[in-house]
């Protein structure tokens, strides 16, 4: 008994592939890995672009012109966030999770509208 719960707990903390060992599939597995940080780096080099360049982020259509405006509602919530928190530090634990609630629906946003239909999710109104 003792044995197979040693087993089990080995396995649930070191994974089903020994690392110490040299593996061709666990060298590929750790290139991997790194390429999707390199990815991942990507998309937070450009979210922070699109940030603090003011870049227009929701399309707003205007009926009457049939014109298309883009607001940067990202940069304003983040600008608005800096501003209350510069004179309210006190609010910082409740902006934290805004902004995490805030990344999370923004990476659902970006998901939403991929080429792929297969990577693409659900829009938050979807889910009512």
């Amino acid at each position: 008994d003792n044995k197979s719960d040693y087993r089990i707990v080995r396995k649930t903390i070191q994974g089903r592939t020994d690392t110490r060992n040299y593996d061709i599939d666990i060298l590929k597995s750790y290139i991997h890995e790194l390429t999707l940080y390199q990815q991942a780096a990507y998309y937070i080099q450009d979210a922070l672009k699109t940030v603090l360049f003011w870049h227009g982020t929701y399309p707003l259509t205007i009926p009457l012109v049939k014109k298309t405006l883009y607001l940067p509602v990202h940069s304003a919530v983040a600008f608005a966030m800096g501003i209350f928190l510069a004179e309210k530090p006190r609010l910082f634990p409740s902006f934290f999770f805004f902004g995490v609630a805030w990344l999370m629906c923004a990476v659902m946003w970006h998901n939403h509208f991929h080429p792929d239909p297969w990577v693409r999710c659900k829009s938050f109104g979807g889910f009512f």
